[in-house]
């Protein structure tokens, strides 16, 4: 293959993962069931563990994905995605950095 070619299908990949994020949040946005949501977590973790996207992303959908979860899911996510304990801990301070920024944006917003 072409390396034009492998990059059209990079950049078609990461539109799709777009595309289903946002499909995603709009099933969250309507169902509060916690079945359906477990099962589309556990989708979207095989999807990144599959395609091993970069760092950054991984980190960023992760995070967005932590947003929409309570406590006990969230460390449960943590400690599958996460068996490195330094990994972990990172990934805790993201969360909380996250958060402390999201408390801002939504009092400024509203």
């Amino acid at each position: 293959m072409r390396p034009m070619m492998t990059m059209r299908i990079r950049m078609m990949m990461t539109l799709m993962m777009r595309v289903m994020m946002i499909m995603v949040m709009r099933m969250m946005m309507r169902m509060t069931m916690r079945i359906m949501l477990r099962m589309i977590m556990m989708m979207m973790i095989r999807m990144m563990m599959r395609m091993m996207l970069r760092p950054m992303m991984m980190i960023s959908m992760i995070l967005w994905m932590m947003m929409r979860m309570s406590v006990r899911m969230r460390m449960r996510l943590i400690m599958v995605i996460t068996r490195n304990r330094m990994i972990r801990l990172m990934i805790r301070l993201m969360i909380r950095m996250m958060m402390r920024v999201m408390m801002r944006v939504v009092r400024i917003g509203g």
